[in-house]
């Protein structure tokens, strides 16, 4: 997902120092925290933690990490959920039931609107 109109709240973020980079950390935590809450509503199957691990109880986000220059956060199945893929893409047997790209889709706004306020909040907007 791909961020755009925020050149104003980059630039201050800057100006700020070592406080910019928690200030983003915190956006880019709150923006993650909706595409996770959206993934777990949107996967398929029950969600019952006394029985097993399904789906819906093993979205997980990560810690902030840098790849190709720019902060992230990934989100999505963990690794007990290894099923997850043959969901969403398919198998030569099994239609796909995808998950992951709606609800990347359906969030959207709500990860836009959750980052800016984080932003916002951080820089004193």
């Amino acid at each position: 997902m791909k961020i755009s109109g925020f050149d104003e709240m980059t630039r201050r973020l800057h100006q700020l120092g070592n406080r910019a980079s928690r200030v983003e950390n915190n956006a880019l935590r709150a923006g993650a925290e909706e595409l996770q809450e959206t993934m777990s509503r949107n996967a398929p199957g029950p969600s019952d933690k006394q029985r097993r691990v399904h789906l819906k109880d093993n979205i997980q986000m990560g810690r902030v990490k840098q790849k190709e220059g720019a902060k992230v956060i990934e989100v999505g199945p963990g690794r007990e959920s290894f099923y997850a893929q043959f969901l969403e893409f398919g198998t030569s047997k099994m239609s796909p039931k995808p998950f992951v790209e709606p609800s990347v889709v359906e969030s959207r706004n709500r990860v836009l609107r959750a980052m800016a306020e984080k932003l916002r909040q951080g820089i004193g907007l």
